[in-house]
């Protein structure tokens, strides 16, 4: 059950050169019971270049590793008429969903600390833009400010574990 929001809002400056490396939020564990499990993110300032938040999905090292070996090696051909991605399930959040991304040579993968991963979105910060994201298991980052300052603040959203009934309260 939603319990409202962290009372400690963070303020972040990024100057020119400043970033935020990949890292996945952490939640903060308030009582027992509760615990945060979104981030509230919102932009307060834009004419700077740089900047933008990228999200990222899960691509095992050992495939994309074959996979651009493949693609040096077949530059400019099509993929065989028979030839089928690995099946996978995506990744699933509530109502957000990141599909995987698709192995072709569209895909963007970037090297993080943790691995390759697939570019899943990118936000270009907006002054007044809020973004709203799980902070368990997803990875993001901020890019480099190139010129100007870039403004955030962010804070968590905070739930209540919901207790289930037990079977004598079930009878009654």
């Amino acid at each position: 059950m939603l319990t409202g929001l962290n009372e400690y809002w963070r303020f972040n400056k990024y100057e020119e050169g400043q970033y935020f490396g990949a890292h996945c939020d952490g939640a903060i564990v308030d009582k027992k019971e509760e615990r945060s499990k979104l981030t509230l993110m919102i932009y307060l300032s834009e004419g700077f270049s740089g900047g933008t938040t990228r999200f990222f999905q899960w691509i095992p090292r050992s495939k994309t590793s074959k996979r651009v070996k493949n693609e040096k090696k077949q530059r400019n051909h099509q993929p065989p008429p028979d030839h089928q991605p690995p099946e996978e399930q995506p990744q699933v959040g509530g109502k957000m969903t990141f599909p995987l991304a698709p192995r072709d040579k569209e895909t963007k993968i970037v090297d993080t600390r943790f691995g390759e991963r697939a570019l899943a979105y990118e936000v270009v910060p907006r002054v007044g833009t809020a973004v709203l994201f799980f902070q368990e298991g997803l990875l993001h980052d901020g890019l480099a400010v190139l010129g100007g300052v870039k403004y955030v603040m962010r804070t968590d959203v905070r739930y209540e574990r919901t207790k289930e009934p037990n079977d004598k309260e079930k009878e009654a």
